[in-house]
């Protein structure tokens, strides 16, 4: 698995080391504002799993051996991004805290609405770049990271899409 992207850029994980943007709270100037590109990662993983039936969340289900969100935030972190925030809710905090320390992503509340786990992350997110992404879609390419981060970088936003595969099973 590859380093976390504090240790990578020779930072200590402690929180506030980052500036935090002036569109968080007035009081900062922003990276953009310095003429300094910060990505940060949004990973929304407070999820139930309900529609799933796993009677759990689903991004803490081993796909050989790793879970569903380690893979998601080993995506992230492999993209290069500066900074992966991860939204999780109050029950499964206890099992993804230490996989956010373990590669220095930081924890969020979960809300109960993706809206407010995104809001409840984008409160501790410190880059002027923010990208956010479902936990329970770990195959994401570093190559369509870079480029929604290039969309945002050439027309201020972006949207991913890929092709949906359908899956067809008999009993």
């Amino acid at each position: 698995m590859p380093r976390s992207f504090r240790e990578r850029n020779g930072e200590k994980r402690r929180s506030g080391l980052f500036v935090r943007g002036d569109r968080m709270n007035g009081d900062t100037l922003s990276s953009a504002s310095r003429g300094i590109e910060k990505i940060t990662a949004i990973v929304c993983a407070a999820g139930k799993g309900s529609r799933a039936g796993f009677g759990s969340n689903k991004v803490l289900k081993a796909i050989q051996g790793i879970s569903v969100l380690e893979r998601t935030i080993c995506a992230f972190v492999g993209a290069n991004v500066n900074e992966i925030v991860v939204a999780a809710s109050p029950c499964d905090r206890g099992e993804i805290a230490p996989l956010c320390a373990r590669y220095g992503a930081i924890l969020s509340e979960g809300g109960e609405t993706r809206f407010l786990s995104v809001y409840n992350a984008l409160k501790k997110a410190t880059g002027n770049i923010v990208l956010v992404h479902d936990g329970a879609r770990p195959f994401v390419t570093s190559e369509t990271i870079a480029r929604c981060i290039e969309s945002v970088r050439t027309y201020k936003s972006g949207v991913c899409a890929v092709p949906a595969t359908d899956t067809l099973a008999s009993a």
